[in-house]
């Protein structure tokens, strides 16, 4: 067999294996022998079909890896691959940032659960609370569902604690959009609406209930069994 699985080419014709198997013959007082030859040109002819071709006739069959993590380059800034054909992309768990602007250096799906509370105190959460994100870069897109079964000890101004990343402090504050609420308790014609802090993991909530602005969403302004569906974008 030409190649050891090491990367390591190793001729034979038979009897003698290595870089001297003609030497080593010719030392043993061997004559060439058509069987040696054909044994010898036969395992170059399977090392040579291990091997990739330029023009595409042959294929890989296994992984195609790097002799080193993260030090090698599929072609470079003036010989770059037209296209790229795959079934996906998979990204470090943890992120390796690159500083050139032009490079996707992350990507991420998951789940998140937002937690509704005065910011000591929690609502009580109903099974069908669940978030996601989506993060591409150093954005991330989250959604999420807010429904509560009980306001329990919550008291005065509300938020909505445990977003999976930290909103980047280089940014005014991230808004928030709420398409639907349920269970409110607050006048006919108001709407929920929030905002992110930078630095922060936390919804702040607000209620458009003045021709001025927002003000703060109290706890007096829900229900004991409020729903909240909301959307936002951070930069991390």
């Amino acid at each position: 067999m030409a190649w050891q699985g090491d990367g390591t080419f190793l001729r034979n014709n038979g009897t003698n294996t290595g870089a001297t198997v003609w030497a080593d013959d010719l030392a043993a007082g061997t004559k060439i022998l058509a069987t040696r030859h054909d044994t010898h040109d036969e395992d170059i002819s399977t090392g040579l079909e291990a091997c990739l071709t330029k023009n595409g006739e042959t294929k890989p069959t296994a992984n195609f890896d790097p002799a080193t993590t993260s030090n090698l380059d599929i072609g470079d800034n003036s010989l770059r691959w037209q296209h790229v054909f795959a079934e996906g992309v998979n990204f470090p768990a943890t992120q390796v940032a690159s500083a050139d602007v032009n490079t996707l250096d992350d990507y991420q799906e998951g789940t998140w659960t937002p937690q509704l509370s005065d910011g000591s105190n929690d609502a009580t959460n109903h099974a069908q609370t669940s978030g996601h994100y989506t993060k591409i870069g150093n954005v991330v897109l989250l959604r999420g569902k807010v429904r509560i079964t009980s306001k329990g000890s919550m008291s005065g101004a509300l938020q909505i604690d445990d977003l999976p990343f930290t909103y980047s402090n280089d940014n005014p504050d991230a808004a928030v959009c709420f398409g639907t609420t349920n269970g409110m308790t607050t006048t006919a014609g108001f709407s929920v609406t929030g905002s992110v802090a930078p630095g922060t993991t936390v919804i702040t909530l607000l209620l458009w209930d003045n021709t001025a602005g927002t003000t703060t969403l109290l706890d007096t302004d829900i229900g004991a069994a409020a729903t909240m569906n909301f959307s936002l974008t951070l930069w991390v």
